[in-house]
């Protein structure tokens, strides 16, 4: 079974902004206030397992 390319299209676009959302935000943090830096583990924890 073949998905349409609009499916493939709405999968894309939404998966891939949802992957960089948590580096977009940690990284913004990590500028702002790099006094209360988050330990480099951090984002081993905050990504989901697979």
């Amino acid at each position: 079974m073949t998905a349409s390319k609009p499916l493939l299209a709405f999968i894309a676009g939404s998966s891939f902004p949802a992957l960089l959302i948590p580096f977009i935000v940690l990284g913004t943090a990590m500028m702002l206030r790099p006094e209360q830096g988050f330990p480099p583990q951090f984002l081993l924890w905050f990504m989901p397992q697979t």
